[in-house]
């Protein structure tokens, strides 16, 4: 388990007593889970931070990733209400799912206006799309900062939590979409140096219409599919996602996409949801690139592609989970006949004995 523990003195703290404490202890999903100890005058936080990451990591990640939890940072204006928090770099974390937490919180001992957290929320925009200036230049600075740079400017136009919401979402959606433009590239000037005679031309012209053809009718329409992915992605739409992403090949994917994808199948599949937690808490967009595809392919029903992914993983429950769900699928299986199921069925369940070590 990765906790770590901090002292503070209790006359640093608005919560004077032990209700108070039992508020900052209150499990919430914009909170790092803490157990707190009164100790006279001393009160230790012990913080749980597995599977969490230091929110500074968010720098180092693709332009996406950044939009999508800055975008997310603008629900923890729910807890602005009732407690004292700040939205200082060193103060937060973020899950696998993009989603920050906040670390250290106080109890509320006049309540902080929405100008504040905008403020705020307007410094850590700064700070986690530029690498000129600190968090605390930003607060410091404000406006003038984010109007320096161009990337920035937009949001030091706006002057409240939603517009600047929306800001941020515009800016993802754009950069989406520039990253799925990027995949193909097409040099014009070099196809028309190439005029030597007609039979080039007529080869160069066959060349053109196919590479516009597979375009109209390949990339368009599967930069549209992941593009739809990722919008559903942010609504929590799962089954969209799905749907949207279902006959984009596996091999065209970029991780992103992938680990979309991934999750969205991982929560459509009939688990409970202590297991589908336990299960996300091992796929992230920096986790093994096979686990993702374990899932996608298992997802689409590609069980002799997800029984391959698993035994090259060395992942004894995802081959069992694997091997089971095609126990089902043979099954349910109506075309084959009574022998071919019986053999079929026979050969799964001596599979999974000698995984599970009870043959």
């Amino acid at each position: 388990m990765n906790k770590v523990k901090v002292e503070i003195k209790k006359a640093e703290l608005n919560a004077t007593n032990d209700i108070d404490l039992l508020q900052l202890q209150r499990k919430d999903t914009h909170l790092i889970p803490c157990e707190i100890e009164n100790q006279g005058e001393v009160v230790i936080f012990t913080y749980d931070l597995e599977g969490l990451e230091e929110f500074k990591n968010i720098k180092t990640q693709s332009l996406v990733h950044k939009y999508q939890l800055l975008m997310n940072v603008a629900d923890l204006n729910k807890i602005y209400e009732r407690l004292s928090v700040h939205l200082s770099p060193d103060n937060m974390y973020f899950d696998y799912n993009l989603h920050p937490k906040v670390k250290y919180r106080d109890i509320q001992e006049q309540h902080d206006s929405e100008e504040q957290f905008f403020l705020e929320y307007q410094a850590l925009v700064g700070y986690v799309l530029q690498n000129k200036n600190s968090y605390d230049d930003y607060v410091n600075g404000g406006r003038d900062l984010l109007k320096k740079d161009k990337q920035t400017k937009p949001f030091a136009e706006v002057d409240n939590v939603q517009s600047l919401y929306e800001a941020l979402k515009v800016g993802f959606l754009k950069e989406q979409q520039r990253n799925a433009e990027q995949k193909v590239f097409i040099n014009k000037k070099e196809h028309r140096r190439h005029k030597w005679g007609f039979r080039i031309f007529l080869g160069l012209f066959l060349v053109l219409f196919l590479i516009f053809g597979y375009l109209a009718m390949v990339i368009m329409p599967r930069n549209t599919a992941i593009a739809s992915g990722y919008e559903n992605y942010i609504r929590n739409d799962y089954v969209k996602v799905i749907e949207a992403m279902e006959n984009v090949p596996l091999s065209t994917m970029n991780l992103d996409s992938k680990h979309i994808l991934a999750v969205s199948y991982i929560k459509s599949e009939p688990l409970s949801e202590e297991q589908k937690k336990n299960i996300l808490a091992g796929v992230s967009y920096i986790s093994d690139p096979r686990v993702l595809d374990f899932w996608i392919e298992l997802g689409k029903n590609n069980l002799e592609s997800s029984i391959d992914l698993a035994k090259q993983l060395g992942n004894e429950q995802y081959l069992l989970y694997a091997y089971s769900k095609e126990r089902t699928v043979v099954e349910n299986n109506t075309t084959l006949t009574g022998q071919e199921k019986e053999e079929k069925l026979k050969e799964i369940d001596q599979s999974m004995k000698q995984i599970s070590g009870t043959e």
